[in-house]
């Protein structure tokens, strides 16, 4: 059977979705967190934390076609390794320790654009102490 000659009566559609750039949908929020349990942030997020904690930050991009995200530390391309883990949207670390300290970029890309969100990571040693008194913060201790 030849199927060029064949006529259809019903009528044809076409869909078509025109490119996107990448959106990354970023918090603004300053986070200080010490409890031992892992913690899951949002990239854009200021955080806080002390030595031997566990981070999973997302960076949730969306676009048309889905763009692909590249995490960086201090403008260097970073790849899994001994502490810690690239997985597309998600980067994971493990055991922070003060050398961890600095600004994780996730940078979201596609072939009708480029976009990145940048969070700061802040890591104190086992003797950092924060507490509260009387409405100011005094902080001690190693950093």
């Amino acid at each position: 059977m030849d199927l060029r000659h064949k006529k259809e009566n019903r009528p044809h559609f076409c869909l078509f979705a025109a490119p996107m750039s990448p959106k990354i949908r970023k918090s603004k929020a300053y986070i200080i967190w010490y409890e031992k349990q892992p913690f899951k942030g949002k990239i854009g997020d200021n955080l806080t934390t002390l030595k031997g904690r566990k981070l999973t930050l997302t960076c949730p991009a969306v676009g048309l076609p889905k763009p692909t995200i590249t995490w960086y530390r201090s403008g260097m391309r970073m790849k899994s390794g001994k502490n810690y883990l690239v997985i597309g949207q998600t980067l994971i670390m493990y055991n922070l320790d003060p050398m961890d300290t600095d600004r994780y970029t996730c940078v979201a890309r596609n072939f009708a654009g480029v976009r990145t969100a940048t969070s700061t990571l802040k890591v104190h040693g086992m003797r950092f102490l924060c507490f509260l008194l009387f409405g100011i913060i005094i902080i001690r201790g190693e950093i």
